[in-house]
C-alpha cells in the first residue's frame, strides 16, 4: 500500500484534516454546556484541550487553553484563568481557532436550469446561507 503525505507551507495536510475533524468535538462539548447567549454571557468560558493550531506560525502548540468571553477568544494559554469562568476539559482534542468553512458554491455553471433546480431542492436553506458568507 502506498502512503502519501501532502505538505503545504510546512504543515502536513492529512494532519490538518484530522484537526478539522477534532474541532467538531469542541463544538459538541460546548453544545452540552448550558450557558447564556453570547451577548448575555456573564462568565468567560475556558476550553482546555491537548493542542491548538497556530496558523500564523504554522505549528501545533501544546497545551491549548482558550478563554472565550462573549463569543470572542480573548486569551490563549494565559498565566492565570479567570476566577468566575466555566471550564470545559476537552481532553486531547485539537482547537482550530477561527476556522471558517469557505468551500461553498452559490451556483454551478451547468447550462441546464433543471440541474440548478435539483441542486436547490437537495440543499437546505442553511447550506445557501453558508454559501453566501
Amino acid at each position: 500500500m502506498k502512503k502519501y503525505s501532502f505538505v503545504f507551507d510546512g504543515v502536513n495536510v492529512a494532519n490538518t484534516i484530522l484537526f478539522g475533524v477534532l474541532v467538531v468535538f469542541s463544538h459538541c462539548a460546548l453544545a452540552q454546556i448550558d450557558v447564556e447567549t453570547k451577548s448575555d454571557q456573564s462568565h468567560p468560558i475556558v476550553l482546555k484541550a491537548g493542542s491548538y493550531v497556530d496558523a500564523r506560525e504554522g505549528r501545533l502548540v501544546r497545551p491549548a487553553i482558550l478563554v472565550i468571553d462573549r463569543g470572542i477568544i480573548v486569551a490563549i494559554n494565559p498565566p492565570v484563568l479567570p476566577e468566575d469562568s466555566t471550564v470545559v476539559d476537552l481532553g486531547e482534542a485539537t482547537h482550530l481557532p477561527g476556522l471558517i468553512d469557505v468551500h461553498r458554491h452559490l451556483m454551478i455553471e451547468t447550462g441546464d436550469a433543471t440541474e440548478l433546480v435539483q441542486l436547490a431542492r437537495n440543499n437546505s436553506e442553511s447550506d445557501f446561507l453558508f454559501a453566501a458568507i
